[in-house]
C-alpha cells in the first residue's frame, strides 16, 4: 500500500491544530480571587469571557515548601451561596464578599513581617495592600476599609505555620510589638494525645495555636451575630453584621490551611492504604499515639518567597497598565467631590482626618 505524502505546510497545519486542542484545562493558584474590572476575569459578563466557561480560582496555592501537598482547597465563601443566610434568604454577593475581605487579610497580613519592616514602615505596607484590597473589591471604606487593626501582622498561628527559626533567631517584636516572640523548643514537640505539634492544637502550654485562633475567630463572629439577630425585629448594627462576615472569613482560612500548610493530605492517603505516598516528616519519625503507630502531623515554615508566591498571581492580575489607570481616575474622581465643598453628600473615599484614604496614598513615597 502506497504512503501519503502530505506537503510540509499541511503537516505543519495540523500539528497546531493538535496543539491548541489536545491540553486539558489549567487551574491558576493565586492568593484572591480575580476582580471583575480584572482584564482577565473570568466571568459571564466579562467580554474575554463570555461564551466560554471559565472560572478564576483561588487558593491552595501553596505548593513548597510549606504546603507539601498539591491543592486547590474548594471555595468555602462561593459554598455559601449553596446554603440558607438568616431567615432562610441566600447569602448575597456583598455578603461572600465582605466574608472573603477577612480571608483576604489574612494572606495580605503575611507583608507586616521582620523582612519588610526593616526597610519600609508598616503604615506603608498598609497603604499599598489598601490599595490592592480596593482593586479587588471596588471598595475601601467602612467594613473593607484596611485598618491597622484589621491587617495586623504575620502570626504563624494564624496560617498553622511551623514557627521553628522564625526571624533568624531575633526578637520580631523589636521591629513590631504585634510580632510573635522567640520559639520555645516546647512548641516543636509532638503532642502525645493528637499526634500533631503542640503549636497546631495543644493548648496546655504558654504558647499560641492554631486551634485557639480559630476558637477565637468564630466565637468573635458567632458574637458579632447574636449583637446583630437581637436588633429590633431581629436585625441589629449593620457594622456587627459585617464584622461577624469578616472574622468568620478569616477563620475560613486558617481552617483551609490545615490542607495545604500540612501534611495531612498525604497521611490520608497513606491511612487508605496508599503507602508509597511520602509522609513529609521522615521515614523514621513515627510516634505511638493512643496504642497505634502512625506519622505525626507537621507543617512547613514560612520565608518571605512564600509570601510573594502567594499573592504575585493576583498582583499580576491587577497590574495591567489598564487598571492602573482606572484606578488613577477613581482616586481622582473621588478626590474631586472633597476638593469641591459644600456638599452633604458621601463620596466612595469621603472621609475627615489624616487616616483618609486619599490623603495617606498622597504621602506614599515615588
Amino acid at each position: 500500500m502506497s504512503s501519503v505524502h502530505l506537503p510540509r505546510g499541511t503537516l505543519l497545519l495540523v500539528l497546531c491544530v493538535g496543539l491548541a486542542l489536545l491540553p486539558g484545562k489549567a487551574a491558576a493558584f493565586g492568593a484572591g480571587n480575580i476582580p471583575s474590572i480584572a482584564q482577565v476575569c473570568a466571568t459571564p459578563s466579562c467580554s474575554l469571557c463570555r461564551g466560554h466557561q471559565l472560572a478564576p480560582w483561588r487558593w491552595g496555592h501553596r505548593t513548597h515548601p510549606r504546603g507539601s501537598f498539591l491543592t486547590h482547597l474548594a471555595d468555602i465563601e462561593d459554598m455559601l451561596q449553596s446554603i440558607a443566610f438568616l431567615h432562610g434568604k441566600k447569602w448575597t454577593t456583598m455578603l461572600i464578599k465582605r466574608t472573603y475581605f477577612g480571608n483576604w487579610l489574612r494572606d495580605y497580613s503575611q507583608a507586616v513581617d521582620v523582612g519588610s519592616l526593616k526597610g519600609v514602615n508598616a503604615a506603608t505596607i498598609r497603604i499599598l495592600i489598601w490599595i490592592l484590597s480596593f482593586m479587588a473589591f471596588g471598595y475601601a471604606t467602612d467594613e473593607f476599609e484596611v485598618t491597622e487593626e484589621r491587617l495586623g501582622c504575620y502570626r504563624p498561628e494564624e496560617h498553622i505555620d511551623n514557627p521553628k527559626g522564625y526571624a533568624d533567631g531575633l526578637d520580631a517584636r523589636e521591629f513590631d510589638p504585634r510580632l510573635r516572640g522567640p520559639v520555645d523548643a516546647v512548641e516543636m514537640e509532638i503532642d502525645p494525645n493528637t499526634g500533631m505539634k503542640n503549636y497546631i492544637s495543644n493548648e496546655n502550654g504558654h504558647w499560641a495555636t492554631s486551634a485557639a485562633y480559630l476558637r477565637y475567630s468564630f466565637a468573635r463572629s458567632i458574637h458579632f451575630g447574636r449583637l446583630y439577630t437581637c436588633g429590633a425585629q431581629g436585625k441589629g448594627k449593620d457594622e456587627n453584621l459585617c464584622e461577624a462576615l469578616r472574622c468568620l472569613g478569616q477563620g475560613l482560612h486558617c481552617m483551609e490551611d490545615f490542607g495545604a500548610h500540612s501534611n495531612y493530605c498525604e497521611l490520608a492517603l497513606r491511612e487508605l492504604g496508599y503507602h508509597d505516598v511520602f509522609p513529609h516528616c521522615g521515614t523514621q519519625a513515627q510516634v505511638h499515639i493512643q496504642g497505634k503507630t502512625l506519622y505525626p502531623v507537621v507543617t512547613g515554615t514560612f520565608g518571605a518567597v512564600d509570601f510573594l508566591h502567594s499573592v504575585i498571581g493576583e498582583a499580576n492580575d491587577h497590574f495591567t497598565q489598564s487598571e492602573v489607570d482606572e484606578v488613577d481616575i477613581a482616586l481622582k474622581n473621588a478626590e474631586s467631590p472633597r476638593s469641591g465643598g459644600g456638599s452633604n453628600s458621601r463620596g466612595l473615599f469621603d472621609g475627615s482626618g489624616s487616616s483618609d484614604f486619599i490623603s495617606l496614598v498622597s504621602k506614599l513615597p515615588d
